[in-house]
């Protein structure tokens, strides 16, 4: 059994993720801590071109937080067979709770990310409920990068107010359910724009093993969530997405498909009839060396929006993504710290299209150095 002493324990919780340490453990009772302090580097550069102007942008920005957080999870033996569960997790943000941005470092606020609590059976599964993960985050497969990965995906991942049953009864195979109630606040607890009235949606996940040296996946997900127009009417918007990957020895290959339909949305006095997202994603991943990996994605997206007044457009864009992570130090007997640094660049080329008409083109560059220590 691992132990960890209190001292040592508020000194890992001021720095905050991949693996969790056990801080406390009698085998009925245990207690982990884990996150991680994330910091990253950014440059960025816009050039957007109409057919009557061109506008250049070129922004540096200061080190600042890049989803630092710290949590613990508590997991009680009730019988044999029955436990009761427990999650919270804190981050750090720049804005305030209306999503004003107050300095350049974005450590300004703290703020409850995930704080669920249920019960589970080891055959039957986990039924929880509060502010958690949602299991369709899990159906991408191209999500490997660090900072700058193109696989965000349509969901919204952190799912406020949730009930979520999750099975994994079957060896390999994990099936999810979750129904969101009513919630003005995002995932990062700032308020909302237009307030949730509800959301519901599932997942099915595989992995299997193909052969020795072999790792596979398939993944397929759904969801969808109702929203309160300014003008008292809802909007609907629906995600449909599949996930697969494919690891032979040292090397992965994802590749993922999403769309995502927004029906009757308001926006600036317009009423948006119908915007239609589509997005294909591939990743390659290689490990050089147990600790210096290399990766590369692209995405084609292509956004068509429908709006009462005719004035229909498409948005195309190619997305590029290159990197390399470095891991600087790994878990060892009594240090619990796992540090790397990364480096990344993205792409991204977009053409937009009114009835049919080019009215603009922009190439968007960034790059960023990023630091992340992890417990």
């Amino acid at each position: 059994m691992k132990k960890l002493t209190l001292a040592a324990a508020l000194v890992a919780l001021t720095t905050s993720s991949a693996q969790a340490y056990t801080l406390f453990d009698n085998e009925k009772t245990k207690i982990d801590v884990d996150g991680s302090l994330r910091l990253q580097w950014r440059s960025e550069s816009n050039k957007t071109e109409t057919p009557t102007s061109t506008e250049k942008e070129h922004v540096n920005k200061a080190i600042q937080n890049n989803g630092s957080r710290v949590g613990f999870k508590i997991t009680q033996a009730l019988s044999d067979d029955f436990y009761a569960v427990g999650r919270m997790q804190f981050r750090f943000r720049g804005a305030d709770s209306y999503g004003r941005s107050s300095s350049q470092h974005n450590f300004d606020h703290i703020y409850t990310h995930y704080a669920y609590a249920g019960i589970g059976h080891k055959k039957y599964g986990e039924l929880t409920y509060g502010h958690q993960l949602a299991y369709t985050d899990y159906v991408k497969q191209t999500d490997l990068p660090n900072t700058l990965s193109i696989s965000d995906g349509y969901y919204n991942t952190t799912q406020r107010n949730a009930l979520q049953y999750v099975y994994k009864g079957v060896p390999g195979l994990t099936l999810a359910a979750f129904y969101g109630f009513d919630s003005d606040r995002n995932s990062n607890m700032t308020k909302r724009t237009n307030r949730r009235i509800d959301s519901y949606g599932g997942a099915a996940i595989y992995k299997w093993t193909p052969a020795e040296g072999q790792r596979a996946t398939i993944a397929f997900g759904a969801d969808r969530e109702r929203y309160a127009n300014a003008n008292g009417s809802t909007y609907s918007r629906t995600v449909y997405s599949i996930g697969s990957a494919y690891t032979y020895a040292n090397t992965t290959l994802g590749l993922d498909l999403d769309q995502r339909i927004i029906s009757n949305q308001q926006t600036n006095a317009v009423n948006l009839r119908r915007t239609t997202d589509r997005e294909l994603r591939t990743v390659i991943f290689h490990r050089l060396t147990p600790s210096w990996n290399i990766y590369t994605q692209y995405g084609y997206h292509v956004t068509k929006r429908e709006n009462n007044l005719s004035n229909d457009s498409k948005i195309k864009r190619n997305k590029y993504m290159i990197g390399t992570e470095y891991v600087l130090l790994k878990p060892s007997e009594g240090q619990p710290f796992r540090v790397k640094t990364f480096v990344e660049g993205q792409y991204v080329h977009a053409k937009t299209e009114t009835n049919h008409i080019r009215t603009e083109t922009s190439k968007d560059k960034i790059a960023v150095i990023g630091l992340r220590v992890y417990w």
